[in-house]
């Protein structure tokens, strides 16, 4: 934790707080594309688990669909109305996938 840290330019103690989910607010940006980097793990991953829906992040999310619609559009148009109109299984849905 202490190496990870002064990597980071954070303390051990914050990155237990991270690691133990014990911080007051969602480590920035900045701080997730770090720790990516360090950990070796991919940002859009972190920033999932970090608890931030920021534009940034909206903005992945957005061009990911529009390439699963470009590929797929039609069944992406009966998906979608799909959920909207049938909640049921749209948590259905949801709950496979996880």
């Amino acid at each position: 934790m202490e190496e990870l840290g002064q990597k980071i330019g954070r303390d051990k103690s914050w990155v237990s707080k991270l690691e133990n989910e014990h911080l007051p607010y969602p480590p920035t940006r900045k701080m997730i594309i770090a720790l990516a980097n360090e950990l070796g793990l991919a940002f859009e991953e972190l920033i999932k688990l970090s608890g931030r829906n920021d534009l940034n992040n909206q903005k992945i999310l957005i061009r990911k669909f529009k390439k699963i619609y470009q590929q797929n559009p039609q069944e992406t148009t009966l998906l979608i109305e799909k959920m909207s109109e049938d909640k049921d299984f749209t948590d259905k849905l949801f709950k496979q996938l996880k």
